[in-house]
């Protein structure tokens, strides 16, 4: 759900296309930037604890980007800076999926693995549905808070 949330939020604060694209790109240019550090980082230190503080970091700039949007006093810029910490925190995450796969999962089952897991990444899992459902009847702050 959290990939849609910005989008409606840009829209419900007054953005525009523009704004929107801003925040969309505000988490691919830092996650293109900082791939590279982040599988170094990803080799070297364990994988789980890699994920885990990624997804701690995103977390909590999401849960700040989604009080604000609550409250009522989020700005177009509070959601590209969420995006790209979101962003950031990704290149770190992506290339330490690989390693969880690696340490988990035995040689013959890995291919399986993978696929299950680029699936769930690529939202192909149906969180998206839900997410419209509840950025529809909630607004687009609450659903942000939901998917922490």
């Amino acid at each position: 759900m959290a990939p849609i949330g910005p989008a409606f939020a840009v829209l419900r604060i007054g953005g525009g296309p523009g704004a929107l694209g801003v925040v969309l790109a505000a988490s691919v240019v830092p996650q293109i930037l900082l791939l590279l550090v982040g599988g170094v980082v990803a080799d070297r230190l364990p994988s789980d604890r890699v994920m885990v503080w990624s997804n701690v970091v995103c977390a909590v700039a999401e849960a700040a980007a989604a009080l604000l949007l609550v409250s009522g006093t989020a700005k177009v810029w509070h959601l590209v800076a969420m995006s790209a910490v979101c962003g950031a925190a990704g290149a770190f995450f992506i290339p330490a999926t690989g390693g969880i796969v690696v340490a988990v999962f035995p040689a013959e089952l890995r291919h399986a693995a993978n696929a299950l897991l680029k699936i769930g990444q690529n939202g192909e899992g149906g969180g998206t549905r839900p997410g419209r459902v509840l950025i529809a009847v909630v607004g687009p702050g609450w659903a942000l808070g939901w998917t922490l």
